[in-house]
């Protein structure tokens, strides 16, 4: 298994890891649901009906007859009915959400194959050309009240971040970036970390107790750009150009750092 594989395997949680070998679990919330929650439902069922919690005047000794629906009465009818009911209305929102995340998810792997040595394809092409334009047109802020836009660091490759105090990711890559950053600043290497919080005294206040040597900058007006999530991280090659987009904690920054500044 590649890096990359084990990545979206790290990432989407199942596949290799402590249930490999034990149960082949589905891979997408739907099935998930679909996998986990039928033995509970049946099993809610097959309860109910032998002890009738009031729901019948009927009481049923042999069990296969909780599921034979030509002798339920109206009432436990009701009960099963809502219950299924309310299932379907369940699977019909994770189908909502599962669509949600899969989004995400390709956002988040949306890598330019010049990374990997090929040709970028065509939805990845425009989804990088389209956040280039966009992050092009902003104008930032630093601490001081500089104004600096992505062009001010054209010859550079430049990390563009965007994070909030109150986001653990964030919070947690952070020492990530000061690392690679004290590596390779001399070596025309930035980063943005352009912070997203509502209240600049969140931000202020949270600067106080964690000190970095990178800019952090805030947005001047309005965004311009659709932000997936936070942490969120555009890798900018030394053109100007986006070359990665990245949706989560930006672990590999360092490896896909090194492969542009050769």
């Amino acid at each position: 298994m590649g890096q990359d594989e084990e990545r979206v395997s790290s990432l989407r949680g199942w596949g290799d890891g402590p249930n490999k070998g034990f149960l082949e679990q589905p891979q997408d919330i739907k099935s998930r649901v679909l996998f986990i929650l039928p033995p509970p439902f049946c099993g809610l069922i097959y309860v109910l009906k032998p002890l009738n919690f009031g729901f019948s005047d009927r009481v049923y000794k042999n069990p296969r007859d909780v599921l034979n629906l030509s002798i339920m009465d109206r009432n436990f009818k009701l009960v099963a009915f809502g219950l299924l009911a309310f299932l379907l209305i369940l699977l019909l929102y994770i189908s909502f959400m599962d669509k949600k995340e899969e989004e995400s998810w390709h956002l988040s792997s949306v890598v330019e194959e010049s990374l990997k040595g090929k040709v970028p394809g065509e939805e990845n092409k425009k989804l990088l050309e389209e956040a280039t334009k966009k992050l092009s047109e902003l104008s930032f802020l630093t601490l001081d009240g500089k104004e600096v836009k992505l062009s001010d660091y054209k010859g550079k490759v430049v990390l563009v971040n965007f994070w909030a105090s109150w986001c653990p990711p964030c919070k947690e890559e952070m020492p990530i970036f000061e690392k690679v950053y004290q590596k390779y600043s001399d070596r025309n290497f930035v980063i943005l970390a352009v912070n997203m919080d509502t209240s600049e005294g969140a931000m202020k206040e949270f600067l106080e107790k964690n000190r970095y040597s990178f800019p952090i900058v805030r947005i001047k007006g309005e965004a311009g750009l659709n932000i997936p999530g936070l942490p969120t991280s555009y890798l900018v090659d030394k053109d100007g150009s986006v070359k990665k987009i990245r949706l989560g904690i930006y672990r590999e920054l360092e490896e896909d750092l090194s492969k542009l500044l050769q």
